[in-house]
Parts: structure tokens; sequence; C-alpha cells
């Protein structure tokens, strides 16, 4: 079942558990190519976006929002080289019928033709001048730090000892037109901070 802003609203602020790193290991094996890649250690640029890739395949587009029903999904980012090789395997990958494009940005430059930008760091945050051009827009932001949904972000992902906690600004993704399942917001905290969300 896809949730909207009424589901929203009610699970907004609702202790949950998080995800264990052990689970992120798990996506991590998911998105190899081999077995024979398996390897005990994942970096942390690895485990971000195995996260990524399974949080985007629990949100709906509006269907408009592609060219056709097997449209690319466009997938971009900001992210240093770190995070190039495994973004570069999601390549491979798809999100229901859609195949996986990933697009380097330019510092600065929102990706408004975006299907999901992502952000790594606080300092590609410009300011909010991404953000803003994203808003009310039908594009998943997620940023693979604690502060990006305080920011005017709509999903953050941070680490905690052993657990992964995934955060969604209300604020904000009940603004853009994506739905998310009930599985991801049982994962999720959800909350509400419309001083952070970003005006256009």
């Amino acid at each position: 079942m896809k949730l909207g802003n009424a589901q929203l609203n009610a699970v907004a602020g609702r202790a949950v558990p998080g995800l264990t790193l052990l689970l992120c290991l798990v996506l991590v094996l998911v998105l190899s190519v081999s077995k024979t890649q398996a390897r005990e250690r994942y970096s942390e640029s690895e485990l971000a976006v195995a996260l990524l890739y399974k949080v985007a395949r629990f949100v709906r587009w509006p269907q408009d929002s592609f060219e056709s029903q097997n449209a690319t999904l466009r997938l971009c980012t900001y992210a240093p080289e770190e995070y190039q090789q495994p973004l570069r395997a999601l390549e491979k990958r798809s999100i229901g019928s859609h195949s996986i494009e990933v697009v380097q940005l330019p510092p600065g430059q929102a990706g408004e033709a975006c299907h999901v930008v992502f952000f790594t760091d606080p300092s590609q945050v410009d300011s909010g001048n991404q953000l803003v051009g994203l808003t009310g827009q039908p594009v998943l932001t997620v940023g693979n730090f604690r502060e990006f949904a305080d920011q005017g972000g709509m999903l953050s992902l941070s680490k905690s000892r052993k657990r992964v906690n995934i955060m969604i600004n209300a604020s904000v993704s009940e603004h853009s037109g994506l739905e998310f399942s009930s599985q991801l917001l049982e994962l999720s905290k959800v909350f509400r901070n419309d001083a952070a969300r970003v005006q256009p």
C-alpha cells in the first residue's frame, strides 16, 4: 500500500527502530555483480549507495514524471570519486520498469530534470539553492548525513552505533507528489519541520 499526505501526518514523530548495519551489508551483497566479489568489509560509500537504492525502490513517482512506462530513471548526484563505482553499478539495476541512469551534477545545479538527487556531504547543499529549485517537484532528495532533512531535504540517512537511521521530512515530501510505501515508513522516523522547508 502506498501512503500519501494523511498517512505521513499520522506517523510523524513516531519512534522507529532503524535498520541494522547487518541489513545494509545484505543490501550491498544484493548489489554485487557476482558472489566472488563478496568481502568481509564494505566502504561507507558502498553501504550508502546500497541503502539509497533500497529506499528508492519504496518510493512511487507521479505517472507523468516519466516520458513513458519504461523511461529511464535519472539518479543525479554531487558525489565525490569514492562513490562513483558503487553508483555506476546501479546502472545495471532498475526501479520498477525503469532502468537507472546516473548523472553527475556540477556544483550548484539543482537537478530539476532528475528523479532522485543524492547528496553525500553537507557542503554540497549550497545554502539551500539546489533545494529551492526542487521545491514542489516530484524529485526525491536524499542526503547521506543526518542534518539533511533538517536543512530542507526530503530524506536523510545516518548511522548511530550499529544502526542506520532514516528520517523523512513530511513538510517537504507532501508537496512533491511522491508517495512512500508503508514498508519504508515503518523503518523511518517521519517528522514535520515547516521552518526548514525551503521556499521557492
